[in-house]
């Protein structure tokens, strides 16, 4: 006889939107509860099912997802992690419901702390139109317009919908506070500063976040012993930052991109060789937002795997340590000359971008080091010796 199993339902936002990234985050923690037995899909892939083997199951869930968020929040304020001050309309609502918060870090923690022990996931199954208005949750209880920040795809001026189909929808999406902390829980695990006046969010990639929870017993236990569960890999331990919390605290620009992926790719290699492994993929989404002032635009969206990046800087940290702190110190002045020192700044990004295009095969090693001792990079890095050597070792086969 089958085992019977109790059945979550969750509605999730429109394919491709930031929205629905910061629902999916919260996965990877309430699939990882003890008393998880499977997900699947809706066949349109605008819900999920979260299979529980009893309700309590899932209150457990939910309670671990809460308190690692706020951990995670904790944990970025103490290194740093820059908040964004809350926009007018966000600031009018949140304050009726908790005191005034300086920031939207600040409003999660306390929306979370505030409703955690009136949650109920039941409302989670629910979606409703109520004329140009879209729900989320309790359809005849208290709702609140989505926060600004999040107002950044399908619309125009925060309301029209699919501007230009058929003349374009007017529409609001508006959540209860059961939907919101949910929300708003994606929103801290995800949230990685701002800098330069941009907002920046990292969020593990849809498909592998379900690949791993439907097929973990395959993909992610052979690493289990040494790297923990899939959440706490992600986002925090008792002792250690996850990936994306340590990534978030190094508080650094998103671009340039190339000096961006090769910095916390060489800082994950570290983490990586300490512990002996090497993943066969890390697919993560990462977004920009300019939120300088009163409105919100989308700058990028986009995704990469940085295992085997991650793979191919680990076999430079196999000949010298010191060659990885000179990669992770040139990338670094790429992504801050921008501010700084622009006089410096091409040639910086320029050898980043050699590189990058080196560890893919696409730029010829020898010519990069030629490049490299006679620019200004190798006049003003004398570490860059000792990279250049690690390069050498690598192409004439002395490492494997």
């Amino acid at each position: 006889m089958p085992e019977e199993f109790t059945k979550l339902r969750i509605i999730l936002p429109p394919e491709g939107s930031l929205m629905r990234d910061l629902i999916l985050t919260t996965l990877p923690i309430l699939t990882d509860s003890e008393g998880f037995r499977k997900l699947e899909y809706s066949k349109s892939l605008n819900e999920i099912f979260l299979f529980f083997i009893n309700k309590y199951a899932i209150e457990e869930a939910f309670e671990t997802l809460f308190d690692t968020t706020l951990r995670v929040i904790e944990r970025k304020r103490k290194a740093g992690v820059r908040d964004r001050g809350l926009h007018r309309n966000d600031a009018q609502w949140i304050s009726k419901i908790v005191n005034y918060q300086e920031g939207y870090l600040a409003a999660a923690k306390a929306l979370i702390e505030f409703f955690r022990s009136n949650f109920d996931p039941t409302y989670l199954s629910i979606r409703s139109v109520r004329g140009y208005k879209e729900v989320y949750g309790c359809p005849n209880g208290e709702t609140y317009a989505l926060i600004q920040p999040l107002k950044i795809e399908n619309y125009e001026y925060g309301s029209e919908w699919l501007k230009g189909i058929g003349g374009g929808i007017k529409s609001e999406i508006r959540l209860d506070l059961n939907y919101y902390i949910l929300l708003m829980s994606g929103y801290a695990l995800s949230y990685a500063g701002i800098m330069d006046s941009e907002m920046i969010f990292l969020c593990p990639e849809e498909s592998w976040i379900i690949e791993n929870i439907i097929r973990g017993k395959y993909l992610w236990l052979p690493y289990e012993k040494i790297l923990g569960k899939f959440s706490t890999f992600l986002y925090e331990s008792k002792d250690n930052k996850g990936i994306i919390t340590r990534i978030a605290c190094l508080r650094i620009p998103l671009e340039p991109k190339h000096a961006y992926l090769i910095y916390i790719a060489s800082d994950l290699a570290s983490a990586f060789k300490e512990r002996k492994v090497i993943l066969k993929t890390l697919r993560l989404c990462f977004t920009r937002i300019a939120g300088g002032g009163r409105t919100f635009t989308l700058l990028e969206r986009s995704k990469a795997d940085l295992a085997s990046l991650i793979a191919k800087i680990t076999r430079l940290y196999k000949y010298s340590e010191e060659a990885i702190s000179c990669l992770k110190k040139i990338s670094k002045k790429a992504l801050l000359f921008r501010r700084y020192n622009l006089s410096l700044y091409g040639d910086y990004c320029r050898f980043i971008s050699h590189f990058y295009e080196y560890l893919h095969q696409a730029y010829d090693p020898f010519f990069l080091i030629y490049e490299a001792a006679r620019g200004h990079v190798g006049t003003h890095e004398s570490c860059l010796k000792e990279l250049l050597r690690a390069i050498i070792k690598v192409e004439h086969g002395v490492m494997t």
